[in-house]
């Protein structure tokens, strides 16, 4: 993985634990400074939803990425909604498990492009469970519910023919040409 990428990953990560934490602080300073449950509502959902977005940007524009890296988003997404819920209900569970769901299928596409598409619907039972699921007050439920989700989608994802792709290459080795004939 480049450098760029690494920075990239950290950020993503980063922003994605803010976005746990920020949102809850902005409603609340909102709403002692306006009184007002809407403005706290409105603020706090953008400032989610304008972190979440950045995060999307910053996986789907990593170039050279591990298996890892590309299934972080749905891992964290998975956390997020696994955590005590500070926010009452399960909407920004379910945005975010399907913001999470989208870019690593979306990663594992780009970095395989031969990974059967049936892994999508795993994936969208998980996201659909998540919004159902939030109701009942244990998270047991939605954990065997992603372990499930996450053991069709690796089994998915290894009937790719066991053929490396491009960047997983031993022989390849990353540098940059010089060229250091005629002058």
């Amino acid at each position: 993985m480049r450098t760029v990428d690494r920075l990239k990953l950290g950020a993503a990560v980063l922003l994605f634990a803010l976005g746990m934490v920020a949102p809850l602080v902005t409603g609340l300073v909102v709403y002692a400074r306006t009184d007002q449950v809407l403005t706290a509502v409105l603020a706090a959902g953008g400032l989610y939803l304008a972190l979440i977005a950045l995060v999307a940007v910053l996986f789907g524009t990593m170039k050279r990425y591990g298996w890892l890296a590309a299934s972080t988003p749905l891992l964290l997404s998975a956390l997020y909604a696994l955590l005590p819920d500070l926010i009452p209900f399960p909407v920004d569970d379910g945005i975010n498990m399907a913001v999470g769901a989208g870019v690593s299928f979306f990663l594992w596409l780009r970095k395989q492009p031969r990974i059967p598409k049936w892994i999508v619907i795993p994936l969208a039972a998980a996201v659909a469970y998540t919004w159902v699921g939030g109701l009942f007050p244990l998270p047991f439920d939605e954990l065997l519910v992603y372990l499930a989700s996450g053991l069709a989608t690796y089994y998915g994802l290894r009937q790719t023919g066991g053929e490396p792709d491009e960047f997983s290459r031993p022989d390849v080795i990353e540098g940059e040409f010089v060229d250091v004939g005629r002058q």
